[in-house]
This record gives C-alpha cells, sequence and structure tokens, in this order.
C-alpha cells in the first residue's frame, strides 16, 4: 500500500505534462523523486507540506548519498516541481561553491569532441552492419539532428538526389535537413540491404545509443558519466557549422529545430583548433604558420 508521499510523486509523474516528456527524461524525473521518498522516510515526513520540509537539509541529506552537485541541483528542480503541482510552490535557490562551479565547467569542456576525435569516429569499423554504423554516425553528424529524429526517419522522406531528408517526427517544427555526396552513396548501399524500402529504417534509440556508446569505449573516448553519447554529435555539428562553416545561427536554429538562444547558450563549443583559426585570420597571422 502506497504512502501518501508516494501517493503525490505517483500522481504527479503520471500527469500529462510529465507523460510527454522523453523516456529518459521520465527515468531522471522517477529517480529523483525516489530519493525524496527515501528522504521522507527517514525523516518520518507522511505528508509533503513545505512548511515541515527543509530544504537546506534535504541537500545536505543528498549530498550524503554521494550525489554530485549537478545532479543534486537537477533533482531540487524537479522537487520545486513536484510541489508547486502539488499547489505549494516552494521558493528555493541552490547555490554551488566556485569549486563545484569550476569542476563542473572543466568536466563540461572536457565533454565536446575534438577534431580528432570526430575523425576516429567516422573511421571506426562496425564489426555488425558495417554500413548502418557509418551512416549513423555521419547523419548525426552532417545533419546535425536528434537521434530520436534519425531513429524515426522514414524511407519516404528520404531524397537522394537532393540529399536531403525531410524531418517529420520531431519534438519541435518539422524541417529539412541534408547529407554529403558521400552518404548518398552510403544510403543507396543500404537500401539494397531492405528488400521494401518503406517506413521506419534505422534502429530504436535505445539501440543507436548502445552502439556508439559501445564504438566510443572501443575507441578509449569515453569515461564513466562524462555525459558522451549520440546527442555530442549534435552539439560538434553546430560548433563546426558556425566556427567552420561560417553559417549564421540564425540559420543554424533553423536547421536544428531550435531557438536562436538555443544555439547561443547549448550548442556551441569552440575547440582550441577553431578559435585559433578565427584568431588567426583576425590578426592575419595565417600566413605566418
Amino acid at each position: 500500500m502506497r504512502t501518501n508521499v508516494q501517493l503525490k510523486i505517483y500522481k504527479f509523474l503520471n500527469d500529462k505534462s510529465v507523460k510527454r516528456l522523453t523516456k529518459n527524461t521520465q527515468e531522471v524525473y522517477w529517480y529523483a523523486l525516489l530519493q525524496l521518498d527515501n528522504y521522507c522516510k527517514k525523516r518520518k515526513l507522511t505528508v509533503l507540506d513545505p512548511r515541515k520540509f527543509n530544504m537546506d537539509d534535504y541537500v545536505e541529506w543528498l549530498y550524503k548519498q554521494e550525489l554530485n552537485s549537478t545532479s543534486i541541483r537537477h533533482y531540487l528542480t524537479i522537487v520545486k516541481m513536484l510541489f508547486k503541482f502539488l499547489g505549494h510552490p516552494i521558493d528555493y535557490t541552490f547555490k554551488l561553491s566556485q569549486d563545484e562551479i569550476k569542476a563542473i565547467k572543466i568536466k563540461r569542456l572536457r565533454r565536446w569532441f575534438s577534431e580528432d576525435e570526430i575523425e576516429q569516429c567516422l573511421n571506426y569499423e562496425f564489426k555488425n552492419n558495417r554500413v548502418q554504423g557509418e551512416l549513423l554516425i555521419r547523419l548525426m553528424i552532417e545533419t546535425a539532428a536528434r537521434v530520436r529524429e534519425i531513429s524515426r526517419i522514414i524511407a519516404e522522406n528520404i531524397d537522394l538526389n537532393t540529399r536531403t531528408i525531410w524531418v517529420t517526427r520531431t519534438k519541435t517544427d518539422p524541417r529539412t535537413v541534408f547529407f554529403s555526396p558521400y552518404t548518398a552513396e552510403l544510403l543507396r548501399s543500404y537500401r539494397l540491404q531492405h528488400i521494401n524500402w518503406t517506413g521506419r529504417i534505422f534502429p530504436h534509440t535505445s539501440v543507436i545509443r548502445k552502439m556508439i556508446t559501445d564504438m566510443l569505449q572501443d575507441l578509449g573516448l569515453k569515461e564513466k558519466d562524462d555525459g558522451r553519447g549520440p546527442h555530442t554529435f549534435r552539439h560538434y555539428a553546430a560548433t563546426w557549422l558556425y566556427y567552420e562553416g561560417g553559417m549564421k545561427i540564425t540559420e543554424l536554429a533553423t536547421l536544428m529545430g531550435a531557438t536562436v538562444k538555443t544555439i547561443q547558450d547549448v550548442y556551441l563549443h569552440p575547440t582550441p583548433t577553431m578559435l585559433r583559426k578565427r584568431v588567426d585570420k583576425a590578426w592575419g597571422w595565417e600566413d605566418d604558420i
């Protein structure tokens, strides 16, 4: 039999606003609120009353569970959403120390791919279905599409002559993305593997994620909890198209199905090589190297 706290959590997790989120995001909500339930049991809290809920104490308890500051911040955001859902909003700001902020920034800097690492991924030879593996890597880099969007591509929306894909199954506006002549040839080879070239032609998102994780680990490009995965290629694509390709942020926003602010705040992570080229060009140093 569920406790009062568990009933409130269950009601929140089954609300349509939460059910619309991706499966991965829903799992994060579940883990966060599982921690909340455990805390309430330890503190003998039978109801979620903001007047009796000490957020500072909860933060200390989360630290004792050996959670890092980034996870704690996410978990607290979800707890605040739960209280707001229940009609009892909590005004609380979680402050990180300067050392924690610096550690987070260093970790994020190490997360993004370098040009050499991208080259290693492009040259990786998949043991099973080599064409499919190489094709997925190239589509993630060249189209800057989300992995879920690539997984849901249907054959009818691919035009090999114009090298375009019509992305319709997306959480944002439908849009057109593009791929290289080399990738077009890969797609022609891949089409020969399908007797009926119709409907979805790529594996489920979870299969693609595992495929990419295995590849990165095999190449020595992934460590535990480093955040690297299929979505990291989308970040690299945005960065390359802006810093090397010269695309405007407004153009990137249209291509990627994102807002200009999101592109600016989330997706641009120039590598040292990209920045050096920009500085060389600005000072006119190109011929001095």
